[in-house]
């Protein structure tokens, strides 16, 4: 059999095993997250139950988004928001391959860490982050993991977050929403080391009830893993939802997923087929004609 074997039919081989073990993972993620849908305690907003703490809970209510800031607190920059997401990029030497695999660089904007190539700078001087509010719901408090699933339901617009005062601390200019940091504050032309710094805000305003399925511990609704720290459970569901309509819902996504891990899986035990018939062919007609 070892004649047979070559490089690509042990990859696929090995590539078709992983996506039967994440098919099996996923597998038992949908079954343990639907069952816990099916057992979490519907309730409303407004009404906190003590007596549901350490529970699964289903909880739906209106949703205002008034009056929820978001701190970054190394540039001071208060969003009245549920996140503020801070983004850095850096003009610098970005590496790219042509057609042929060669190596070329070329100077642009880029929120990556730079690379070690000529005048490029060692590294950002800040990095990229989100910022989550204390965000209540009703008579609860989401949890930061919790708070993050409202990310899928609003939109990012650009704010100008920092005070003139702060702006002026750190040597930025402000164009157009986004604060710049120039190697040369007296003339200000981009250069490779230059720094730009955009604020965003999550605007919810467009979403007026939701659902959040999550752990009540306290007053706070938390993401709850549910097997040796693994399939995390814990989402925000746009409207007023039962757990009807929410298991349908996840249940098409589950299913989905799955077909899409088993189609690939079969695609790579079919083409690791295919390769060990090809290397057992060619390995035949070598024999027969003496070369072996």
């Amino acid at each position: 059999m070892k004649r047979y074997l070559s490089k690509g039919n042990i990859i696929c081989g090995i590539v078709a095993i992983l996506f039967l073990i994440m098919a099996a993972f996923y597998s038992e993620e949908a079954t343990l997250t639907l069952e816990a849908i099916k057992e979490a305690i519907p309730v409303s907003s407004e009404m906190l139950d003590p007596g549901n703490d350490g529970k699964i809970v289903l909880v739906s209510g209106p949703i205002y988004v008034d009056g929820y800031s978001a701190w970054d607190e190394t540039f001071d920059a208060d969003i009245d928001a549920p996140i503020l997401r801070r983004t850095v990029e850096m003009y610098q030497w970005v590496r790219y391959y042509d057609s042929h695999n060669d190596e070329y660089y070329q100077r642009e904007w880029s929120d990556a860490n730079p690379i070690y190539y000529r005048d490029n700078p060692d590294s950002k001087p800040y990095q990229d982050r989100k910022f989550y509010s204390e965000f209540t719901f009703g008579q609860y408090e989401l949890s930061p993991e919790i708070v993050a699933k409202l990310e899928r339901h609003g939109t990012w617009i650009p704010v100008g977050g920092l005070s003139s005062r702060t702006a002026e601390r750190f040597g930025m200019h402000l164009i157009n929403d986004v604060y710049y940091i120039f190697q040369d504050m007296q003339n200000p032309n981009v250069e490779v080391g230059d720094t730009r710094i955009t604020f965003q805000a999550l605007d919810i305003y467009d979403v007026f009830d939701i659902t959040v399925v999550a752990k009540q511990e306290g007053n706070m609704l938390v993401q709850h893993r549910l097997r040796d720290e693994l399939y995390p459970l814990g989402n925000i569901y746009n409207g007023i939802r039962d757990a009807r309509s929410i298991l349908d819902e996840e249940e098409s996504e589950f299913a989905f997923g799955k077909w899409v891990l088993g189609g690939l899986a079969v695609a790579f035990i079919i083409a690791t087929v295919l390769i060990t018939r090809a290397n057992a062919k060619y390995g035949t007609i070598k024999k027969a004609k003496g070369i072996e």
